[in-house]
């Protein structure tokens, strides 16, 4: 849906904006640098990233699906909110949690989507007074 959004609105920098989050954060979970635990071994290391990054990401997809042009603050908490959780549920597993800087590329992809949002609000209005 924010791909589809993104390419919908590409032409203006909200739209061109999206499109760099998203592909930030999807950067980020290719090369491994969203997650880390302290495993020493390798499989087992992998397995604990792996697990919380699925987690938060699904958590994240989840509210990223409620985005209008007026909530940023909510959802913002909300993620914020599945941040904290995940991280304290990932501490048995060898501290395995979201690195900070995922976390920010993540609210940076909804800040952008709020807008977009609202960009696509605004022309809908524009285009029922013509």
């Amino acid at each position: 849906m924010l791909d589809e959004l993104a390419d919908e609105f590409g032409y203006m920098q909200a739209g061109m904006e999206l499109k760099k989050a998203r592909e930030r954060t999807r950067l980020m979970i290719s090369t491994r640098t969203a997650a880390t635990c302290d495993y020493v071994e390798a499989v087992r290391s992998m397995t604990a990233i792996n697990f919380v990054a699925d987690a938060f990401n699904g958590k994240v997809d989840t509210v990223l699906t409620n985005v209008k042009h007026d909530n940023y603050g909510t959802l913002a908490q909300q993620i914020k909110d599945a941040y904290a959780l995940v991280n304290h549920l990932g501490k048995p597993f060898k501290d395995a949690r979201i690195l900070p800087e995922y976390l920010q590329a993540r609210l940076e992809e909804l800040h952008w989507a709020t807008v977009a949002h609202e960009l696509k609000m605004k022309e809908r209005e524009w285009t029922c007074y013509i």
